[in-house]
C-alpha cells in the first residue's frame, strides 16, 4: 500500500430532501383530512388513513377515484380534474359511496403535480368532511324555519324602533290592519305618525325602556276604519334597538265589558227579586209582642219556605209571642198551601209563639175541611181585624197578672 484515495461527496442536500419527504409524509398520514394521490389516468397510487377512514374501507390505492365518487356528481369531478391541469387547482363539493353505500359530502382541494420538466404526474386530493357543517347548517336552517313559524303564528303586530324611536322594521299579517301604510311610518319617528295621545303614550314607556331596560306594559284605543280598537302593547329592549309587541284585544275587552253587563245585570235581578220577596212577604209588628204576615197571591213551595223563614226571623228579632198569618189574598188553599202553614205553625210555636190564622172565608173553611187539615194549635179567625183582636187582648191577658202582683205588693 502506497497510500490511500478518498472521494467526496457533499450529500446535504438528499439528506434534507429526504428528511422533507419523511416529514411530508408523517404530516399526510396524521392529518385529519383525507389525502389521497392519483396518476394522470386518476387511478390512485396513495391514500392516507384518514380518507380511508372517511369510506370505511382498509385500502383504496389501485382503485379509479371516480368509481369512489357519487354518480351524479363525476359529471362535476370531470370539471374539477380540467380545471386542476390548466390553472394548477380546483376546488370543490363532491360526494362520495362509502363502503356501507351511504353519502358522505366532501369540500375538494385538487392540486395537479408536475415534475421538474413541467411533466403531469398525476393530481393531490384533499378531502375535507363537510358532515358537521352541513349538520350545523341544517339545524340552524331547521332552527330559523321554526322560529319564522313561531313569528308568523303569533297574533301581533311586531315593530322594531331604534333607542331615539324611529320605525325600522315592521312584522305585519295581510290580514292585520295598520294605522298607516309602512312606507309611511319606516325610517321616521313615531312622534311623526301616532295620534298625539299614542305618541306621548310611547314617549313615555320607551324612556322608561332606556333608562331601565325593563320591558312596559300599556294598552291604548285607537280607531281602525272607522271603529274603535283596543290594543295591548309590549315593549321589550332588544340589543341596541326596542321590540314592541302589539296585540288587537278589542274582542277580549268586548267580551269583558260584555260579562260586566250581564255580572250586573243579575245582580239588578237579584236586587229585584229580594225587594218583590219583602213584598211578597211582609212582616209587620203591630204591638209589643205581636207580628202580621199578609200573604197575597198563589203560594208554591218556594214561597211558602220564604214565609216561613220571614215568620221565624220576625218572631225572634221581635221577641213575638203571637204571629198572625193573614191568608185573605190568598185565592186557594190546597195541601200543599195547608201543610206548609201547618208546618210554620209548628215551627214558630217551637220559638213560644201562638200563630194565628186570620182571613179563612167559607171557601177556603170548607177545603180545609175536605182535606182533612189538622189545624191543633193554631188560633182560626175569619177577619184580620179578629185575628188582631185577639192578639192584642191575649197580649193584656198576659200584662194584667202582673199589675195585679205589683198591686198586692203595695
Amino acid at each position: 500500500m502506497i497510500g490511500v484515495l478518498g472521494f467526496y461527496e457533499d450529500i446535504t442536500e438528499q439528506r434534507q430532501q429526504t428528511e422533507y419527504l419523511r416529514t411530508l409524509r408523517l404530516l399526510m398520514e396524521n392529518a385529519p383530512d383525507g389525502i389521497g394521490i392519483v396518476d394522470p389516468d386518476l387511478q390512485l397510487t396513495y391514500t392516507n388513513s384518514a380518507f380511508l377512514e372517511l369510506l370505511g374501507y382498509e385500502q383504496l390505492v389501485g382503485i379509479a377515484w371516480p368509481n369512489l365518487v357519487y354518480p351524479d356528481d363525476r359529471e362535476n369531478l370531470t370539471s374539477m380534474v380540467r380545471q386542476a391541469t390548466t390553472e394548477a387547482a380546483a376546488h370543490g363539493t363532491l360526494r362520495y359511496l362509502r363502503s356501507d353505500g351511504s353519502l358522505l359530502t366532501v369540500q375538494v382541494a385538487l392540486p395537479v403535480l408536475r415534475d421538474r420538466t413541467d411533466k403531469l404526474m398525476g393530481f393531490g386530493i384533499i378531502n375535507h368532511d363537510l358532515t358537521e357543517q352541513l349538520e350545523a347548517v341544517a339545524r340552524l336552517q331547521a332552527s330559523e324555519q321554526q322560529q319564522r313559524a313561531l313569528l308568523q303564528a303569533l297574533p301581533d303586530l311586531m315593530f322594531l324602533l331604534s333607542r331615539d324611536g324611529v320605525f325600522l322594521q315592521y312584522k305585519a299579517d295581510s290580514s292585520d290592519e295598520l294605522a298607516a301604510p309602512p312606507e309611511v311610518f319606516l325610517h321616521r319617528r313615531f312622534d311623526e305618525v301616532l295620534p298625539p295621545v299614542l305618541a306621548e303614550l310611547t314617549r313615555h314607556h320607551l324612556k322608561i325602556v332606556n333608562q331601565t331596560g325593563q320591558p312596559q306594559r300599556y294598552e291604548y284605543q285607537l280607531e281602525i276604519g272607522g271603529e274603535l280598537r283596543d290594543y295591548e302593547a309590549r315593549m321589550h329592549p332588544s340589543g341596541e334597538n326596542v321590540l314592541v309587541l302589539v296585540r288587537d284585544i278589542t274582542e277580549q275587552r268586548r267580551a269583558e265589558r260584555e260579562r260586566q253587563t250581564l255580572v250586573l245585570q243579575e245582580q239588578i235581578i237579584q236586587a229585584q227579586h229580594a225587594v218583590l220577596r219583602e213584598l211578597s212577604t211582609p212582616l209587620l209588628p203591630i204591638a209589643n209582642g205581636v207580628v202580621v204576615i199578609p200573604l197575597i197571591g198563589t203560594i208554591d213551595s218556594s214561597r211558602a219556605q220564604q214565609v216561613m223563614e220571614t215568620l221565624l226571623d220576625g218572631v225572634n228579632r221581635y221577641h213575638a209571642t203571637v204571629a198572625i198569618i193573614d191568608i185573605t189574598g190568598v185565592r186557594v188553599v190546597d195541601t200543599q198551601v195547608a201543610g206548609a202553614l201547618i208546618r210554620t205553625a209548628q215551627a214558630a210555636s217551637l220559638l213560644g209563639a201562638q200563630v194565628v190564622l186570620s182571613g179563612i172565608n167559607p171557601e177556603i173553611a170548607q177545603t180545609l175541611v175536605q182535606l182533612g187539615i189538622d189545624l191543633t194549635g193554631i188560633v182560626t179567625k175569619a177577619t184580620l181585624q179578629d185575628g188582631i183582636a185577639y192578639a192584642l187582648s191575649r197580649q193584656q191577658s198576659r200584662i194584667r197578672p202582673a199589675s195585679t202582683i205589683m198591686k198586692m205588693a203595695r
